[in-house]
């Protein structure tokens, strides 16, 4: 019910972006926290830097962070497995008038990400993807591969971002226990952590 009403306030929202205070962790348990958001355009080199990157998200959950990105870059791709998340995230969205963010409902285990690829291509490749979908080992191996060989990326980096952040590496063994295995395959080097003993940036080797 707490989280309705965090959302439900949201959307109400009319603020300008400038002044419009996207909820976090502190409002809503379920998302990141506003210095994990910061970070990230910290350790990838700033506002400036940002702006002219793509980011994509797996697990939207309903879009807070979603949004943040879409202030911060200059086109955001959400992909969420819940229908009703990803609907919210549209609603949030379009309510913000960020028409540079588009969102996918897709399984990341059986779905074709063709149409995600695609996005992000258009618009010159993703240097950034977020993920923050299902904590299990097995979810998280399978979205750190779809985020290094799904082609998200630009083609002079052989469709491969350039950084990948990761939520609840501190939190979950089994977060770092993939980005771990990721690392001794040669795939991943630590960045540096995000938030509040929260996420980790990691720099994709290619």
């Amino acid at each position: 019910a707490a989280a309705e009403k965090t959302f439900a306030e949201a959307t109400s929202s009319t603020s300008t972006e400038g002044s419009w205070r996207i909820p976090d962790r502190s409002d809503d348990g379920w998302t990141v926290t506003a210095k994990f958001r910061d970070d990230v355009v910290r350790l990838i080199g700033g506002d400036a830097i940002a702006k002219s990157m793509v980011a994509v998200e797996i697990g939207t959950y309903l879009g807070y962070t979603t949004s943040f990105l879409a202030g911060a870059f200059k086109a955001v791709l959400g992909v969420e497995l819940v229908p009703r998340f990803a609907e919210m995230t549209r609603q949030l969205l379009a309510g913000r008038g960020q028409s540079n963010a588009k969102v996918l409902q897709l399984n990341s285990f059986r779905d074709d990400f063709a149409a995600a690829a695609d996005f992000t291509r258009a618009h010159g490749g993703a240097d950034l993807v977020l993920v923050d979908g299902e904590h299990a080992y097995e979810n998280v191996v399978n979205d750190l591969n779809l985020a290094l060989f799904a082609g998200f990326g630009p083609e002079e980096r052989k469709g491969q971002p350039r950084f990948v952040a990761l939520d609840d590496y501190f939190v979950r063994a089994e977060v770092a226990q993939a980005t771990l295995d990721f690392i001794q395959l040669g795939l991943l080097r630590l960045v540096g952590p995000l938030g509040f003993g929260e996420g980790m940036l990691c720099e994709v080797i290619g």
